[in-house]
């Protein structure tokens, strides 16, 4: 298990769902299902904030297309200001042990 660095924050449910509607409302309907199925808020750190979706191709996707509305989501969502957004597939998510 990695240790949370002191300024290393979580997402709490209700701002993951906050961010989840601004995505949805910010991407449509059909990008926000093609690349947003399980999307999880891995951590936000340094106005570094971690996303982990579905496969590397969404992944990909998102990073090339719409890292801005990502970070308006996750700004307004957080209350906290997104330098950089890290995107990574589910598989890379952390385990929890």
């Amino acid at each position: 298990m990695t240790p949370f660095s002191v300024d290393e924050v979580q997402a709490t449910r209700d701002q993951q769902l906050a961010m989840r509607v601004m995505l949805r409302n910010l991407l449509g309907k059909i990008d926000f299902d093609r690349l947003c199925p399980g999307i999880r808020v891995g951590s936000f750190d340094q106005h570094v904030l971690r996303i982990f979706v579905a496969s590397e191709k969404c992944a990909a996707d998102i990073r090339l297309r719409y890292s801005d509305d990502f970070a308006v989501a996750a700004e307004y969502a957080l209350g906290l200001p997104i330098r950089t957004l890290k995107v990574a597939p589910e598989d890379l998510l952390p385990s929890v042990a």
